[in-house]
């Protein structure tokens, strides 16, 4: 149980400044991607140099003892794997060997993460949907969804830029939503309006 404790103090310690949160997009963030009460929104920035620290942790530690631990080792799973995997329809049963390769791609590839959430956003889902699909479509991404009764994920990319947004109903207020957004973009790509 001691061995225990010690490896989860490990991950917290190690793992803390992996993901920051922050009061502003970084500066290099694409400026094709419009966003909806930024203002409104928790932001969490994951560099290159962030996600390779991660890998090693991740390497150096058994799954097992990982696994109850990876809503603090990513800002948003979900949104992270769909934007990777550029495909709002994820496998049912997703692995931290999953989320290993994504950021091994990303961490060689030298794409930063930005994870956005909103916790109550006063629009419906279907109105935040129709939003962004054509904001997106607009500046140039391909867009694919995946539409359900409760929830709406869709994926987007554009050489240099992939991403992924999640938005359900707000079940506390009527007529709001929850949304997680999560974006990959090269830091060095020339295509990428910054």
């Amino acid at each position: 149980m001691a061995i225990v404790a010690c490896v989860i103090f490990l991950v917290f310690y190690v793992a803390g400044p992996i993901i920051k949160t922050v009061d502003t997009l970084p500066a290099d963030f694409p400026k094709e991607l419009t966003l909806y009460q930024l203002d409104q929104a928790k932001i969490k920035v994951q560099t290159v140099a962030d996600k390779e620290r991660l890998l090693q942790l991740m390497s150096a530690l058994p799954d097992w003892l990982l696994a109850p631990l990876t809503d603090y080792l990513t800002a948003d799973l979900k949104t992270q794997m769909a934007a990777g995997l550029q495909n709002p329809q994820l496998p049912k049963n997703l692995t931290l060997a999953d989320l290993k390769g994504i950021l091994a791609q990303e961490a060689s590839s030298s794409i930063q993460t930005v994870t956005l959430t909103w916790s109550d956003i006063n629009q419906n889902k279907q109105d935040l949907f129709d939003y962004y699909k054509k904001e997106l479509e607009q500046n140039g991404f391909e867009v694919k969804n995946n539409l359900s009764d409760y929830e709406i994920d869709s994926s987007f990319v554009k050489p240099g830029i992939e991403g992924a947004i999640s938005i359900m109903n707000n079940f506390v207020t009527n007529q709001s939503s929850v949304m997680n957004m999560t974006i990959n973009y090269l830091t060095n790509n020339p295509l990428i309006k910054r």
